[in-house]
C-alpha cells in the first residue's frame, strides 16, 4: 500500500471529505486527489500536517506497506495506528473519570476528620468541585473520533490482530494483581461504611482511611477495567458484535437509517 492509498483510506476511515481535508491543509481538493492517485506527493510541511490530522507517523505515510490490508466489505477496517489511538483515548478519558469519582469519594476524609463546623463542609465542597472538573475534562477529551469502532464489526490484517492480542495478554497479566487489590479496597470500603451506617461501628477519625482506600479502589477499578475492556473490544470483536446490546443498537440504527 503506497502513500496515496494510505491517505485515501485514512481519510475515508475518519469520514473526512477531500475538500475538507484540503481546507485543513491549506491546499486544494485537486492536490489531494493527485496525492491519492499517486500522481503527486505532499510537501514536507503538508506531510507533517497529514500525520497530525490522521494520528499516524510521517514514516507510516512514506513507507510502502507490502503486507496489504484485508477488504473491509464485512466491517470497519482498523489499522494499527487507529487501534493505538483508540486505546490511548480510552486511557486518557477514563483516567479523568476515575479521578473524578475518586475525588468525590475523598470528600469523606474531611467528613471524618473535621468537626461539624464550616471547615468540614468547605473541604467536602472542594473535593466535589475537583471531581466535577475531572468529569468535565473527561467529557471534553472525547471528540468522537473512534465511535465507529464501537458501532460496527471490525476487521484487521493478520499482523495487526496478532500484535494487539499480544499486548492484550501482557496487559491482563500486568493488571491482574492491581485489579484484585482494588477490588478488595472497594468492597471493604462498602462493607465498613455499610456496617457503620447500620450502627455496628461508631463514626471516628479512622474512617478517613476507609474513604481513602475506597477512593483508591474506585480509581484503580475504573482505570484498569476500562483499559482491559478497550483491548477486549478489539481482540474479541466477534463476541462484542454478537452480544445482545450490540445487536439491539444495530437494529435501532438500521431503522433510523430507513426513515
Amino acid at each position: 500500500m503506497n502513500m496515496g492509498e494510505k491517505i485515501f483510506n485514512l481519510r475515508k476511515e475518519r469520514g473526512i471529505s477531500r475538500e475538507a481535508l484540503a481546507e485543513l491543509l491549506g491546499t486544494t481538493g485537486q492536490a489531494v486527489s493527485k496525492w491519492e492517485s499517486g500522481r503527486g506527493y505532499p510537501e514536507t510541511e503538508k506531510l507533517l500536517k497529514l500525520s497530525e490530522i490522521f494520528g499516524v507517523t510521517p514514516d507510516y505515510l512514506l513507507k510502502d506497506d507490502k503486507t496489504g490490508r484485508p477488504k473491509a466489505d464485512s466491517g470497519y477496517y482498523v489499522s494499527m495506528e487507529t487501534a493505538r489511538g483508540y486505546i490511548y483515548t480510552c486511557k486518557k478519558m477514563y483516567r479523568l473519570l476515575a479521578a473524578g469519582a475518586a475525588s468525590l469519594a475523598l470528600a469523606g476524609v474531611p467528613y471524618s476528620l473535621l468537626g461539624t463546623g464550616l471547615p468540614r463542609y468547605l473541604a467536602m465542597t472542594v473535593c466535589a468541585i475537583i471531581g466535577i472538573c475531572f468529569f468535565a475534562a473527561a467529557a471534553f477529551s472525547d471528540d468522537g473520533r473512534y465511535d465507529m469502532l464501537e458501532k460496527q464489526p471490525l476487521v484487521f490484517d493478520y499482523r495487526g490482530i496478532k500484535e494487539i492480542t499480544a499486548r492484550y495478554n501482557s496487559v491482563k497479566k500486568k493488571y491482574a494483581f492491581a485489579m484484585a487489590a482494588c477490588t478488595v479496597l472497594f468492597v471493604s470500603g462498602i462493607v465498613v461504611l455499610g456496617l457503620t451506617d447500620g450502627g455496628c461501628f461508631p463514626w471516628s477519625e479512622y474512617h478517613a482511611f476507609v474513604f481513602l482506600f475506597f477512593a483508591l479502589g474506585i480509581y484503580g477499578l475504573i482505570c484498569f477495567a476500562v483499559i482491559c475492556e478497550s483491548y477486549d473490544l478489539l481482540v474479541n470483536n466477534d463476541k462484542h458484535v454478537n452480544s445482545l446490546g450490540f445487536r439491539l443498537k444495530q437494529k435501532i440504527k438500521n431503522k433510523i437509517d430507513g426513515i
